[in-house]
């Protein structure tokens, strides 16, 4: 038996809307009988609401040429698009060149483009052709803190952040992110 309040949880969930998620967590659910809340639900919603539209995306770091670096102290740009591939990924090899094609043209624009890998070489072999992104090697695939803390469960996935890297827009494929950004 479904209790109104899972009802309404999974409703805001479907919506993403993280302030009435919280209010019926804090003023609700929480107040039920430890017995009658639901953890799997409520693990749900966390993950969900990390990358919930509006919010700040979960940070993560890399070493680049020796450089700790993360990604809420890139700069430079306007906007990120958060790009979660794999070289094996044979979707992801026929997209990601459209996508490189694609975003070449837009300014103000930076990609961070994570890889998801079970070896380093036909990576860097990709990734070569994209030396213009920020390139992530993750020999952690599917177990890497980057995938749970962004509920990655497929590839390629696009996430689009603003300036202070909040998360603007989680387009479902490739041709979604190409309708945000083309001209009318």
């Amino acid at each position: 038996l479904v209790s109104f309040e899972e009802q309404l949880l999974e409703t805001y969930l479907q919506q993403e809307n993280a302030d009435m998620i919280n209010f019926v967590i804090d003023n609700h659910y929480q107040n039920l009988p430890a017995a009658s809340q639901n953890e799997e639900l409520l693990k749900k919603v966390t993950a969900t609401l990390k990358t919930a539209i509006g919010v700040t995306a979960p940070d993560f770091s890399w070493k680049e040429n020796g450089e700790d670096h993360t990604l809420h102290s890139l700069t430079g740009t306007d906007y990120y698009i958060v790009l979660f591939f794999s070289s094996n990924c044979p979707h992801c090899q026929m997209e990601v060149p459209d996508f490189y094609e694609f975003i070449s043209g837009i300014e103000n624009m930076k990609v961070v483009a994570v890889g998801l890998e079970d070896e380093k070489e036909s990576w860097e072999a990709m990734t070569d052709q994209y030396a213009e992104f920020i390139n992530i090697l993750d020999l952690d695939k599917w177990s890497s803190q980057k995938v749970k803390d962004y509920g990655i469960t497929a590839i390629p996935t696009y996430l689009v952040l603003d300036v202070d890297k909040k998360i603007l827009a989680k387009p479902e494929d490739f041709d979604e992110l190409k309708s945000m950004f083309e001209t009318k």
